[in-house]
């Protein structure tokens, strides 16, 4: 569109402007253009494959999904593509003798601006690259990604619908409604669901939530009242399944992802407790965000004739915590960050975060004796242990 505009608009640079500057350098300059981006492109595109390599070896093939969502490499890539074609049909036009001389100053000063915007972009991109793929910004991007889950979680609590304080039981009256496929619930669209119930006069008792594994042989939900096929797919339209989890409206699968990176440390191939002592202090900090904002935010319900099974905190500790104690269990450093982890949970959260943190220190402590770790090791674990404060008040 530019190097057509600079064609367009060449009757509104006077003619003694056109002459006074001179454009004959634009051509080499463009050519110059071309060339270089397409050999920055495809460089950038080499080292992207091998950052994403480095991750799925390092950390853990799920956290490629946050690397391929990259904003700043998809934006780098952007610019030096949109730069080649611009410099490319350039050349064709002027090759084509299509500008005059005004025609020729705007190409001229619309080639300066692509080329500061690729300085920018470009310096950008060499900072970006030379922590792309690295365990550590791994660990940070899957950081990230749970604490936007928990936010847009806690912003709208049970997704906007109505938390069940209790195991649901149906009752006789209620439906039970399959999806055919099989696969991850990936979103579940609940306007669309509500607006469902509006239309038919249904409340509906979500049992299953983003991230469950849908067998087509377990309800995904329950009705107040026998549906038709044709609202039966409808509201079946409203989830989306697919054969990968993702980390938007599912909390628990960021967490598991960095409990990935911290396993596949602590293999004997790797051998790296460091990095799995840095991943349970992204657990916490994420962890200690779902606390703060469970007590800080109580929104009124958005959809209010949708039931949805609560997230409970217990699974979401024994989903982080869980793998860590088993892999790490003859590491005396691992168990002892994780106990502290865990005694940092226990003094400020409610009384069910306290039950639970304990119950996971104790396990994590069975472990650490199980896998031959020597008494006094096993004494300072459980000093720590034994000492988790309890919250004032």
């Amino acid at each position: 569109m530019a190097a057509i505009f600079s064609w367009i608009l060449e009757d509104v640079i006077p003619y003694e402007l056109a002459e006074k500057l001179g454009t004959p350098a634009v051509d080499q300059v463009l050519q110059i253009l071309a060339n270089s981006m397409l050999v920055v492109t495809t460089f950038s595109l080499s080292t992207m494959v091998a950052a994403y390599s480095a991750a799925t070896t390092n950390a853990t093939p799920r956290s490629t999904q946050l690397l391929l969502e990259d904003p700043t490499a998809q934006n780098a890539l952007s610019v030096f593509i949109g730069s080649f074609l611009f410099s490319l049909v350039s050349i064709i036009f002027l090759k084509a003798n299509v500008y005059s001389d005004s025609g020729r100053v705007i190409l001229l000063g619309t080639t300066v601006m692509v080329i500061i915007m690729i300085v920018v972009v470009l310096l950008r991109w060499i900072t970006h690259l030379s922590k792309l793929g690295r365990v550590g910004h791994t660990i940070s991007m899957v950081e990230a990604a749970v604490r936007r889950a928990i936010e847009a979680w806690w912003k709208r609590p049970a997704l906007g619908g109505i938390a069940m304080t209790s195991a649901y039981e149906p009752m006789p009256a209620h439906e039970a409604l399959f999806h055919p496929e099989v696969g991850f619930i990936r979103h579940i669209d609940m306007q669309a669901l509500q607006e469902q119930c509006n239309t038919h006069h249904l409340t509906l008792y979500l049992i299953r939530l983003p991230g469950s594994f849908n067998d087509a042989a377990h309800p995904l939900l329950y009705t107040s009242q026998k549906a038709s096929e044709e609202q039966i797919e409808e509201i079946r339209n409203c989830f989306t399944i697919g054969e990968k989890r993702t980390f938007q409206q599912d909390p628990r699968f960021g967490l598991i992802v960095l409990s990935e990176i911290a396993s596949r440390a602590l293999s004997p191939g790797i051998n790296d407790p460091g990095t799995a002592i840095d991943v349970l202090a992204s657990g916490v900090r994420n962890l200690v965000d779902w606390l703060r904002l469970a007590e800080e935010t109580h929104p009124e319900p958005i959809y209010p004739s949708i039931y949805v099974k609560p997230l409970e905190f217990h699974a979401l500790m024994s989903q982080f915590f869980s793998p860590i104690a088993r892999d790490g269990a003859d590491k005396v450093e691992v168990i002892l960050a994780l106990t502290k982890a865990l005694q940092t949970l226990d003094a400020i959260g409610d009384r069910a975060a306290q039950t639970s943190a304990r119950e996971v220190a104790a396990i994590a402590l069975k472990r650490a004796k199980v896998a031959g770790m020597i008494p006094e090791d096993i004494e300072t674990i459980e000093q720590v242990r034994l000492n988790m404060p309890t919250r004032a008040g």
